[in-house]
């Protein structure tokens, strides 16, 4: 849903990546429902990783991430663009209600705005707060 509605907000030269945390099957039948919107591109993943754990080293001007993570990872922050790329979604505790963010980077500096606190689903993967079980 929320790589539909992007799709919509950017222009046809633009690009929204989804990383989808499922096994394959589960990220091609994704694709397969997205295929109507040409801007939207699927990878399987661990989110938490953002693109660059995709082995992609494209910079991205925006990035969202719509479950908390305790910190913002590394890769996502490598994966902003250099000056003012933006990355919005929820860092705080486990347990308790997450900061809805907005994050600049500007240089090795992030900036942190808050927009809102409330309590999401955590994220799991290498830089969130559950790993998953490996197969």
């Amino acid at each position: 849903y929320v790589a539909a509605l992007l799709s919509e907000l950017v222009s046809a030269d633009g690009e929204v990546l989804a990383i989808h945390p499922g096994d394959l099957l589960a990220t091609k039948k994704l694709t397969a429902k997205l295929r109507d919107r040409p801007v939207v591109r699927v990878m399987q993943g661990d989110g938490t990783l953002g693109p660059r754990g995709l082995k992609s080293d494209q910079l991205y001007d925006r990035i969202w991430f719509g479950g908390a993570l305790p910190r913002l990872p590394r890769p996502i922050r490598e994966a902003m663009y250099d000056p003012l790329g933006r990355a919005v979604g929820f860092l705080g505790p486990r347990f308790r209600p997450q900061d809805l963010v907005c994050l600049v980077r500007r240089g090795d500096q992030i900036d942190e705005r808050p927009i809102a606190r409330m309590k999401v689903p955590i994220l799991s993967g290498r830089a969130g707060w559950v790993r998953k079980a490996q197969s």
